[in-house]
């Protein structure tokens, strides 16, 4: 496992895990620094990949383009995204989906075994 400034990094059976810490608040510097991880620990490989944002406090514009450009994509094969039942992180995630429209499949999901389950299952 990794650990950055907002998050805690890590693959388990050809999965990342990106599992921001609580109250992160993420910009362009952050995003950077955890797409550098996640590309390093990947070898190159696309992978699926799980991110929890429940904990997460603030996501900004930029940050959001970052994780829905080409260059997210490369490294990623499809992301599930953990938002939990809070309303201030459901409506940020609805936001990214219909503002940012990803490039990568992704989904949201209100627990992680659910968004585990559609990750092992993606083809």
């Amino acid at each position: 496992m990794t650990e950055t400034k907002t998050a805690n990094i890590y693959i388990e059976d050809d999965i990342v895990y990106l599992i921001y810490k609580a109250k992160a608040d993420v910009g362009v510097d952050e995003i950077e620094e955890n797409l550098n991880v996640k590309t390093k620990m990947q070898q190159g490989k696309a992978m699926k990949t799980l991110v929890d944002v429940r904990e997460v406090w603030q996501y900004s514009k930029e940050a959001r383009e970052v994780v829905s450009s080409k260059r997210f994509k490369k490294i990623t094969i499809a992301m599930a995204v953990v938002v939990g039942y809070s309303l201030p992180v459901k409506i940020i995630a609805n936001f990214f989906m219909k503002i940012n429209k990803p490039i990568t499949p992704t989904k949201l999901f209100n627990n992680k075994e659910t968004a585990l389950k559609w990750l092992i299952d993606y083809k």
